[in-house]
């Protein structure tokens, strides 16, 4: 199950197969099911550089997960000039599965292109970071209607002269 709670509150079931085992039907359509439900058609367009290939399977209304914005501070860096913006959000993970699941929650930290603007990730409880994208990922297991509770924290910092648009 995959969850990115900017996007939804709902998590989603997602396949993953190898590329080698679709090589010769690179381009197809797909029937997708689960439990002996049928559930839809997909259609597959095989990226063969890369070694798996993701399937959406929908919506799984099982699984919910809750961003909530803790603190937003706003500060003057007087030495600096600047103006510091702290951000702390709690996203809780719900599931309300018998059986325990595989689970991935992603969210982000913000990426500046400007070198006048500095982004720090402070608590991401473990997460894994791309420092590319800003993406932080967790992936973990989720037992039968458990609850996990995971933070984001990060600041941004830019010169008080400028507007920042987030």
């Amino acid at each position: 199950v995959v969850c990115v709670p900017k996007g939804d509150e709902f998590g989603y079931l997602a396949g993953e197969v190898k590329t080698a085992d679709i090589e010769n039907i690179l381009q197809t359509e797909a029937s997708i099911y689960h439990k002996g439900t049928y559930l839809g058609n997909v259609f597959i367009n095989a990226d063969l550089t890369k070694d798996t290939y993701d399937i959406s399977l929908g919506r799984d209304e099982s699984v919910r997960v809750k961003r909530e914005q803790k603190k937003k501070y706003t500060s003057n860096v007087l030495l600096k000039g600047q103006k510091k913006t702290e951000y702390e959000y709690q996203l809780k993970v719900t599931s309300a599965k018998n059986k325990p699941c595989r689970l991935t929650l992603i969210d982000q930290v913000p990426v500046s292109q400007d070198k006048t603007i500095v982004v720090e990730r402070d608590d991401i409880s473990g997460g894994s970071f791309d420092e590319k994208n800003g993406q932080v990922k967790w992936d973990f297991d989720l037992g039968p209607s458990e609850t996990r509770t995971f933070d984001l924290n990060y600041s941004i910092a830019w010169p008080k002269d400028k507007s920042l648009n987030i």
